[in-house]
């Protein structure tokens, strides 16, 4: 319910920021304010009108590409917070906790001081701090989940 409110609220600022931005701009553009040309006078049409209907008609059509473009990203969405929730309770059951700071960034279950030095496709890296050439491997699998811990060796 939260992260509706919240993405009806995000597209709510859009449209307002994204009407006063392009308005902003028809504005310059049929020089709204200023005295009507003998054109327009002649057409019929107000430099106000025009800006009005090209404000609904642009917003009209970036609407829905918006919508369409939040569709197909949706899923790859989905999969990373699902992905970072495994990890999450991955690090619980391993009782493994990050620190925060850049020498020591995690502690293992065993007190293990560690430093992560990398993550790649198929593994994260830590250090052992104090502990010369001593690693510790969390293996990944292709989507990123943390799938085994080897401990310091």
């Amino acid at each position: 319910m939260c992260t509706l409110l919240g993405n009806l609220l995000l597209c709510l600022v859009g449209a307002f920021l994204f009407l006063v931005i392009v308005g902003a701009i028809l504005a310059v553009l049929f020089d709204v304010g200023s005295a009507p040309s003998d054109i327009t006078q002649a057409a019929g049409q107000s430099g106000d009108a025009k800006v009005g209907v090209y404000l609904v008609a642009s917003l009209a059509v970036v609407s829905p590409l918006g919508g369409v473009h939040g569709l197909f990203i949706r899923p790859k969405r989905l999969r990373a917070a699902r992905v970072q929730e495994l990890n999450e309770q991955f690090l619980i059951d391993h009782d493994i906790s990050e620190t925060g700071g850049e020498e020591v960034t995690h502690v293992d279950g065993d007190g293990h001081r560690l430093r992560l030095l990398e993550i790649n496709s198929r593994e994260a890296v830590f250090l052992g701090v104090g502990r010369r050439g001593k690693r510790a491997y969390i293996r990944l699998d292709n989507e990123g989940v943390m799938l085994e811990y080897s401990g310091l060796q």
